[in-house]
Parts: C-alpha cells; sequence; structure tokens
C-alpha cells in the first residue's frame, strides 16, 4: 500500500502544476505573413472553420502546410524550406490556375496511398464529394 502514495504524490503534483499554468495566458505571436503564409480564409458558415494541414508533400524532411477556405475554392500549398519560411505552391503554372473548382473544404489528411514514396493529399468538403490528390513529384498533383 506505501507504494501507491507516491504514484499518488506524483499525480498531485501534476495536477496543482496543471492548474497553475493553466491560471497563466500563454503569449502566441501570429507570425503567418512574416514566414510566407499569407491566405485570407472566408467562412461561408459561420459552424465551420478553415482546415490547415502540415505534412512533409515534398519529402525533404520538414513540415509543409496546406490550408484551406478560400471562397474561390483554392487550396493553399506552401513549401517549408526547413527554416520556417514558407513559399507559395499553390499556383504551380503561375497563371493563378485554382488547383481545383470545389469550395467548402473541411479537412486535410495526407497518406502515400499509390506506394509511390510520396505523400498525396485527400480533402473532405462539406456536403460535397471528396478530393484526392496524387502527388507526382515537383508539387504537381493529378
Amino acid at each position: 500500500m506505501t507504494s501507491v502514495h507516491p504514484f499518488w504524490g506524483v499525480v498531485l503534483l501534476g495536477i496543482a502544476g496543471s492548474a497553475a499554468e493553466a491560471g497563466s495566458p500563454q503569449p502566441f505571436t501570429d507570425e503567418a505573413i512574416a514566414r510566407g503564409i499569407n491566405f485570407p480564409v472566408q467562412i461561408g458558415y459561420a459552424e465551420l472553420g478553415s482546415g490547415l494541414g502540415m505534412f512533409d508533400i515534398d519529402g525533404d524532411g520538414d513540415a509543409d502546410a496546406i490550408v484551406m477556405g478560400a471562397s474561390d475554392g483554392r487550396v493553399g500549398l506552401y513549401e517549408n524550406d526547413g527554416t520556417g519560411q514558407f513559399t507559395n505552391r499553390t499556383d504551380l503554372d503561375g497563371g493563378g490556375r485554382r488547383l481545383t473548382p470545389h469550395t467548402d473544404y473541411a479537412g486535410v489528411s495526407a497518406a502515400d496511398y499509390d506506394s509511390d514514396g510520396d505523400l498525396d493529399i485527400y480533402l473532405s468538403r462539406y456536403g460535397a464529394p471528396n478530393v484526392l490528390w496524387r502527388n507526382d513529384g515537383g508539387w504537381s498533383f493529378t
């Protein structure tokens, strides 16, 4: 029975420490634009938020960003250079082409569904069919 007491002491100390930390505000600084992610979103439904996924899309060992929620259907793709600075890869052909004509994206996931060694992107949509982008490498998707 005495071996249980030290355990509960650690648990209670952890709870007390958590409560003290929870009462003090934790500062965050919005660095998105300074880091290269400038993707304004417009939420069409008050109860729905936009989506964000952080995955190593280009296989270089750092987390790239996929942002959704633009009213015109764009999905933002941002390449991480390894230092936390991002480059916009959304308009791959330079002509302002949207990567997809759909809107109302709600979630994103990534996996190598075709076993070719790179992450493919699965986008879920609200009230509409979902979208699967096959990663062809070099920030090209089909």
